[in-house]
């Protein structure tokens, strides 16, 4: 895996904490500052994902979007009542 060097500045109080939960975590800081950029970089992009989802089931379901919606919803009560009847 390539890597990118970078320099940034932080506040003294979060270096310092870092510096402490690397140590505790027996990383290095490079290793904790790339796993808390990951970490920072899929929740952001959950988030977006979730944002696009909302706002495309927020528009009005046209006929055939409610008709496959009717569909599924029979589909899923069906297999509910077969796995009910198993009990």
């Amino acid at each position: 895996m390539s890597v990118t060097k970078i320099t940034i500045a932080v506040p003294e109080q979060l270096f310092a904490q870092a510096e402490n939960i690397a140590r505790s975590l027996n990383i290095t800081r490079s290793q904790l500052y790339s796993r808390a950029l990951a970490l920072f970089v899929r929740e952001y992009l959950d988030r977006e994902m979730s944002t696009r989802l909302e706002m495309a089931f927020a528009e009005p379901a046209d006929a055939e979007e409610k008709a496959f919606r009717a569909a599924m919803q029979q589909q899923f009560n069906n297999l509910l009542a077969r796995e009910n009847e198993q009990w």
